[in-house]
């Protein structure tokens, strides 16, 4: 199975709508206005990154894709594949979102990807990615 990741509207709308509150927050705080401008500008340089990598998928660490086949899983970034993983059980699957977590050989750090439901290309590659993932455990 090989599944191709588009960028989410929803996951769009959940960040702008977090980072305009954040700078609506900081807006209004009472600090100095320098102070302001500082976060204001680590703010959005920290929602450019977001947006660049994880929204658009425009980095090269971005993964657009994810297959699996029989030795486990393989996430697909723009540079790169990263193989053979495997799912780990703290994963968490919902209607909307697919939280996936996985292990690689002699790796310290688990390799996260996040599926959003409108990031595929029909809501039916998102059913079996789901029971792909639920089979697996």
């Amino acid at each position: 199975m090989r599944i191709h990741l588009y960028p989410s509207k929803q996951f769009f709308i959940i960040t702008l709508l977090i980072l305009s509150i954040t700078l609506l927050i900081i807006i209004c705080s009472p600090f100095l206005w320098f102070i302001k401008i500082i976060l204001i500008a680590v703010t959005l340089a920290y929602g450019g990154h977001l947006f660049f990598r994880y929204i658009f998928l425009r980095s090269p660490h971005s993964i657009i894709g994810l297959s699996q086949n029989t030795n486990g899983w393989v996430l697909h970034q723009k540079n790169q594949l990263i193989q053979p993983l495997q799912l780990s059980g703290d994963s968490t699957l919902t209607n909307y979102v697919a939280i996936l977590r996985f292990t690689q050989i002699n790796k310290r750090f688990k390799q996260t990807c996040i599926v959003w439901k409108d990031s595929l290309d029909d809501p039916d590659t998102y059913r079996k990615l789901v029971v792909a993932c639920r089979a697996q455990e």
